[in-house]
């Protein structure tokens, strides 16, 4: 009688220890959620939006919240975590934003996972403590199946030639900054994301192909690249981002691929895939007179930005739109052959306050007479 007793005990605990386990790994992933803010994104995932202790040592990111899964790491999410040394960031996660593990001073180790496509600028500043994969010529960050994820910065930036790792995504901002004799890159296929500065004074490369997968074109790229001549889009840029090219001299021509849907070039000049914008100029395209194409409507921001040789532009009287700051830091520039009637211009530069950004042009000639801009 007393075996049978204490065999019914025996059952019935096993019994309380098997419907426990469920509910231990629930509090547990409870526990981990209950670390961070969530927040919910327009394509249905989830970010983390904040870690909630400040003080936390070690973190690892769970793959889902409420069934959907995490992929974004938003801006400043772990930023100013001093004791934070250990980061564990799982596959699915896709971008992390903004100074997201800014000042974590004691930050030594974080796995980032193959589905890392992008990481914007700042995101491990005063990261001093980084314990980096090295490949030839570089440091890296990445996870134990691919310790090559994200290409953190160059070591010696006295080579000609650089080769990246093969199984690289993502070259941060300032990788290969500084590398003055570099005039030829070697990346591979797999990278998606190119951070801001990334060949900033690279003085002697002279020619750039994005990559194939990388979805945004971002000028600051090449930061005083006083010999760059030439920059060739890929089929999948679907943004573009020009400003000022400062420093680059030299530059005189963008290409296209033909393949490419959003995006095209005719005679080195840049423009929207219908010809009806006109996007960008390139600094040093030879000749001091350029005739906007009658079939471009608008003239986007910055588009005429520090030309050098530039001293007169034509432009036909069927332009709808001029942006603002169209025509800045021209410093030659100030003819305006206007292809329609002195009213079309008045018409026309009234509804588009600011396309002259520093005002150089003083003098528009149009089909009926010649208009002195004041400069006051």
């Amino acid at each position: 009688m007393g075996n049978i007793k204490r065999k019914s005990i025996y059952s019935f605990c096993l019994l309380l220890v098997i419907l426990a386990i469920p509910l231990i790994f629930l509090a547990g992933c409870n526990q981990s959620n209950n670390l961070f803010e969530f927040g919910l994104k327009t394509d249905g995932s989830y970010s983390i939006k904040e870690v909630k202790n400040k003080d936390v040592t070690s973190v690892e990111i769970p793959t889902t919240y409420n069934g959907k899964p995490v992929k974004h790491i938003d801006r400043s999410a772990f930023e100013g975590c001093k004791e934070l040394t250990s980061v564990i960031i799982p596959e699915g996660v896709e971008t992390i934003d903004n100074y997201a593990f800014k000042d974590c001073s004691k930050l030594e180790n974080i796995s980032l996972p193959d589905s890392i496509t992008e990481i914007e600028s700042g995101v491990f500043d005063n990261c001093t403590s980084l314990q980096y994969n090295t490949f030839e010529n570089g440091n890296y960050l990445g996870n134990t199946n691919n310790p090559f994820v994200v290409l953190i910065s160059g070591i010696d930036n006295s080579v000609a030639s650089y080769k990246v790792n093969e199984n690289c995504n993502v070259i941060y901002e300032n990788a290969l900054s500084e590398f003055s004799k570099l005039t030829n890159i070697d990346m591979p296929y797999s990278i998606t994301y190119i951070g801001s500065n990334a060949f900033s004074l690279c003085t002697s490369l002279e020619s750039f192909t994005v990559p194939n997968f990388v979805k945004y074109f971002d000028a600051s790229w090449f930061y005083y690249c006083t010999n760059l001549q030439s920059i060739t889009l890929s089929a999948n840029i679907e943004l573009v981002s020009i400003g000022y090219m400062h420093g680059c001299n030299s530059f005189s021509e963008f290409n296209v691929y033909s393949t490419n849907s959003r995006f095209t070039a005719k005679d080195g000049v840049l423009y929207s895939k219908d010809l009806k914008t006109l996007l960008a100029y390139p600094i040093a395209k030879e000749g001091n007179n350029f005739e906007i194409p009658s079939y471009v409507k608008e003239i986007a921001t910055y588009a005429f930005n520090g030309c050098k040789n530039l001293k007169s532009l034509t432009m036909w009287g069927t332009m709808e739109t001029l942006n603002s700051g169209a025509v800045i830091n021209c410093e030659s520039l100030h003819t305006l052959y206007f292809k329609g009637t002195m009213n079309e211009w008045i018409e026309l530069d009234n509804s588009n306050l600011g396309w002259d950004h520093s005002f150089v042009v003083n003098k528009v000639i149009c089909s009926n007479g010649v208009l002195n801009r004041d400069r006051a």
